[in-house]
């Protein structure tokens, strides 16, 4: 999502962007306990405006998505929220992509090249570094996974169980049973985790993320 809104903002045609740039990054600001509120009442299934909407364009009441309290809607609404902060990732790829020299895609476009070659063979190689960036941040972010599910479902699992996200259960492991080795050998697990699927990211980036001045 930031590299499909990137590359539809950095659109020298298209009009407004600027604004739209300052949109999609507003979201950024707020804070992210403030924000999950907002979308905590955005979501509500009874007083949310998504679903007054759909009601008001014809959708049965009884049809209405449950979203948080619904164990089908659980995790399309967090998909949603997470689309709130799509907006750091977005301009730091915006930035990559202005870095990219033009000559490149008027050298691909003297050899024939259209828009998809031009963006797999020039736009991806020259910004892979900020794509594998945003991607060990984004990694690590999922890994450390909390706030959201406590604040929306009070971090007991609910709706049923679905929410019982693993550092949810670590942090009940702590507070609630109060049971520390157990808790701290969890903690440990989860720091092993992000370290191998860290490890495993760096490894296989030389075979995709290019460096300009690199030797080869």
């Amino acid at each position: 999502m930031p590299l499909a809104l990137a590359l539809l903002l950095n659109n020298k045609d298209l009009k407004g962007k600027v604004l739209a740039r300052t949109l999609f990054y507003m979201p950024t600001i707020v804070p992210l306990v403030a924000g999950v509120f907002i979308w905590n009442g955005i979501l509500n299934s009874e007083t949310g405006w998504i679903n007054r909407s759909l009601i008001a364009l014809g959708m049965p009441k009884t049809m209405a998505p449950g979203w948080i309290n619904s164990t089908s809607w659980v995790y399309p609404s967090y998909v949603i929220i997470g689309l709130w902060a799509v907006g750091g990732p977005m301009l730091i790829t915006l930035a990559g992509l202005q870095g990219v020299p033009t000559e490149l895609y008027d050298a691909a476009k003297v050899d024939g090249a259209n828009s998809w070659q031009a963006f797999w063979n020039v736009t991806f190689p020259m910004i892979s570094p900020v794509i594998f960036y945003n991607l060990i941040l984004g990694m690590v972010g999922l890994f450390q996974y909390y706030l959201i599910p406590f604040v929306l479902n009070n971090g007991d699992g609910s709706p049923g169980g679905t929410t019982m996200f693993y550092n949810v259960y670590l942090v009940r492991t702590f507070l609630t049973f109060m049971n520390m080795s157990y808790g701290a050998t969890m903690a440990i697990g989860l720091f092993v985790a992000i370290l191998i699927v860290t490890i495993i990211l760096f490894v296989t980036a030389k075979y995709w993320v290019y460096y300009a001045g690199e030797a080869h």
